[in-house]
């Protein structure tokens, strides 16, 4: 792993602070599980549906074809393999993962008087030919051309904004505004604290899948991709569970059992809707006395109850489920609200 970072840090007026980086990381020879060694070549799919048929048929024969070893039972691709005494040869932990990421990050922070503010924004892209996990999880369309899998990573985030803040109003004994309040006025009025979390991001990259699987031992199976057909038909904005067409039908079709597809691993053009969230608490502290306070809490999780909907599905052998968004992401939490009291001394 290569990584390098360029920043520039700009103190500005009312205690803000300015912090700009470029940040790059590089991959070379990850451990991947993206080699077949005993893949055949895709220069012998110009056998077409030959490739199929058992090694003695007669037009296997006639085309030349023998049996590899004595005993040998099998089709014609089988017999051409490398090694075709064997099925797939993989090397659990070789080396030829590669990762590339680029980001522009920026963060604006106030951490004076009496807010309190921490922002950050990031627009990254993160290319690998590893397929997400690493460790033994791809598979390639063609050893001989890994290029092929080079794409956006399922994880990636083009657009990333979160911002943190909290708040003590100024007013009450000893603030900018009623100061001089009695005792019994100030622990109504004085000693409140506003708070909140906000995070926005971008809809992850979808991972297309489906398709003929081609008759090389590749194990990479997937459509092709139509020229010029958009990916996008309709908008997060509509989104009706199992009912909507996002993804378009038209933009792929089944490819040819004997040419490798030409749909890319992740859809460049096409990203899931984004998640946005926002938290929001009210703090209310009386001050019982010099040593003993009184807080009392109340928070807002997800307050405008924003849901987070699942990719829609991308396998073209399902083309009734195909486009379509079937679900929501379980893992984000209705609106909750929760009250807490708590006793400091």
């Amino acid at each position: 792993m290569q990584q390098w970072t360029f920043s520039i840090q700009r103190q500005l007026p009312s205690m803000f602070f300015l912090d700009m980086a470029y940040v790059g990381q590089k991959g070379t020879r990850l451990p991947a599980n993206l080699d077949n060694i005993n893949q055949l070549p895709t220069s012998v799919l110009s056998l077409g549906p030959l490739l199929t048929q058992p090694f003695d048929s007669p037009a296997a024969v006639a085309a030349g074809i023998r049996a590899p070893y004595a005993g040998f039972r099998g089709t014609v691709a089988q017999a051409m393999r490398p090694f075709p005494q064997y099925l797939d040869v993989t090397t659990r932990f070789g080396s030829a993962g590669m990762s590339k990421y680029h980001a522009l990050q920026a963060k604006l922070n106030r951490t004076a008087g009496p807010l309190h503010l921490l922002t950050s924004y990031t627009l990254s892209k993160n290319l690998s030919n590893i397929g997400g996990s690493g460790f033994g999880s791809g598979a390639s369309a063609d050893i001989a051309n890994l290029e092929l899998e080079k794409a956006i990573e399922p994880g990636d985030a083009l657009h990333l904004a979160t911002v943190g803040w909290v708040y003590e109003l100024p007013v009450g004994r000893g603030k900018r505004y009623a100061g001089n309040l009695s005792r019994p006025a100030n622990l109504v009025v004085g000693g409140w604290q506003v708070s909140g979390t906000h995070r926005y991001q971008s809809g992850r990259i979808v991972a297309i899948t489906g398709g003929n699987i081609v008759p090389i031992f590749n194990r990479a199976v997937r459509p092709d991709r139509i020229a010029g057909a958009p990916a996008r038909l309709a908008s997060c904005g509509d989104v009706k569970i199992g009912g909507t067409l996002h993804l378009n039908p038209a933009a792929f079709a089944v490819n040819d059992r004997f040419r490798i597809p030409t749909s890319s691993r992740t859809i460049a053009d096409f990203r899931g809707c984004g998640y946005y969230t926002e938290d929001f608490s009210v703090i209310k502290r009386f001050m019982l006395t010099e040593k003993l306070n009184l807080q009392f809490r109340s928070e807002f999780y997800n307050i405008l109850n924003r849901h987070k909907f699942a990719n829609p599905a991308s396998n073209t052998n399902s083309p009734g489920d195909f486009g379509k968004i079937l679900n929501v992401d379980a893992a984000v939490q209705p609106r909750t609200i929760q009250f807490a009291v708590k006793v400091e001394f």
